[in-house]
């Protein structure tokens, strides 16, 4: 079996048109066959937008990146959701020793 694709999508911020954007992007993609999408947002994104995700995609909600790492789903149906007062990096704290080789932070829309 093929390790999924991981796509991170930062929000940007919550008070912002990322949350907008993004949940409304995500909704109307919705899941794909072999990909993991990873949402790394803020504690303050909007309940609406969360409720929008949430039509397309079982979510599983960690506190961290590093949490995020050991709690990857296995079904393209589930969303990990990375619930954070701390930004988002695209530095090393975004890779491991897993993901060498490829880049974590494919997309990124703000």
């Amino acid at each position: 079996m093929l390790r999924p694709l991981r796509i991170a999508i930062t929000s940007g911020d919550a008070e912002g048109i990322g949350p907008e954007v993004v949940s409304k992007a995500l909704y109307k993609d919705g899941p794909q066959k072999n990909v993991q999408f990873i949402l790394w947002r803020n504690s303050k994104f909007p309940k609406k937008d969360l409720l929008r995700i949430k039509k397309a995609f079982k979510i599983k909600t960690v506190g961290s990146w590093a949490e995020a790492l050991r709690n990857m789903p296995r079904d393209s149906k589930e969303i990990l959701d990375i619930c954070s007062s701390k930004r988002a990096s695209a530095g090393p704290a975004m890779s491991s020793s897993s993901d060498r080789g490829a880049t974590t932070n494919r997309t990124s829309i703000a």
